[in-house]
């Protein structure tokens, strides 16, 4: 029964940790959206772009595919 009750705390534990780094990945995100400066962000060896904000999309002067 103690195993099971440790097991089940560290389960609640993990999912509380999980959510709380959701939650921080999202507001990251959102404030990476809404910065007023243009910015990119770059992944791996090659620096491809794998994200950008609609403030560098008008920067570089391409179109907005949210508008």
């Amino acid at each position: 029964m103690r195993l099971a009750r440790v097991r089940a705390e560290g389960a609640e534990k993990e999912r509380i940790l999980r959510a709380e780094a959701d939650l921080e990945r999202r507001r990251f995100r959102e404030s990476f959206i809404l910065a007023p400066a243009g910015m990119a962000l770059l992944n791996g060896p090659d620096f491809l772009l794998a994200f950008v904000n609609s403030a560098y999309l008008e920067l570089v002067g391409l179109e907005n595919p949210n508008q």
